[in-house]
């Protein structure tokens, strides 16, 4: 297989950074796929926002919402790019991934976010900040426990296994991107909406 040629010259449009530019990354930082604005100033994490590529797609105005977002830079273009092809780096490197996340497919899963609180009196659903559910837990960030909490109440709430519904992204924050495996989409959200 031919190696790609991924610098900024061959990887941009014609108009650089004119346009509204997205992509997915595997990000080293929440070991997990993230939605990205790509900027003059570098790569930026927006799955706060818009935790799948889909997410960003169905808003009324992609591109204006894509340039409003904020999030954390993961990085300058060109140092994601060298990281892309698997064999440059490990799995510890920011790197792109395919543009489309497969959510929609039951079979692969539904991904949603989720921002946590821990050490709150019930466990419970309390609302929604931007795109992600505000989650209350009891549990504290301790060893893992609220990361526990909120796989076991993912899965009473939707009634699946507790090994269907993961982190995909987020183990060390309090947002979270949540995969339930075995559901639609219309699935998820009738049961959450019960």
């Amino acid at each position: 297989m031919p190696m790609l040629d991924l610098r900024e010259e061959t990887t941009l449009p014609a108009d650089g950074y004119a346009g509204a530019l997205a992509a997915r990354v595997w990000s080293a930082e929440t070991n997990g796929p993230s939605v990205v604005a790509i900027r003059e100033k570098g790569v930026f994490d927006v799955s706060a926002a818009f935790p799948t590529m889909r997410d960003l797609c169905e808003t009324p105005s992609p591109a204006q919402a894509l340039r409003a977002a904020e999030g954390p830079r993961l990085g300058a273009l060109s140092d994601i790019l060298a990281h892309t092809p698997r064999d440059s780096g490990g799995s510890n490197t920011t790197r792109f991934l395919a543009p489309i996340d497969l959510q929609a497919i039951k079979a692969a899963g539904v991904t949603f976010a989720v921002k946590v609180q821990p050490r709150a009196k019930r466990n419970a659903i309390t609302g929604a900040v931007g795109n992600a559910l505000k989650l209350a837990l009891t549990a504290p960030p301790i060893e893992g426990r609220a990361n526990q909490a909120c796989i076991e109440f993912f899965a009473n709430l939707l009634d699946v296994s507790r090994s269907s519904v993961t982190i995909a992204s987020g183990e060390t924050s309090r947002h979270k991107i949540i995969r339930v495996a075995g559901l639609s989409a219309n699935e998820v959200r009738m049961r959450i909406e019960m």
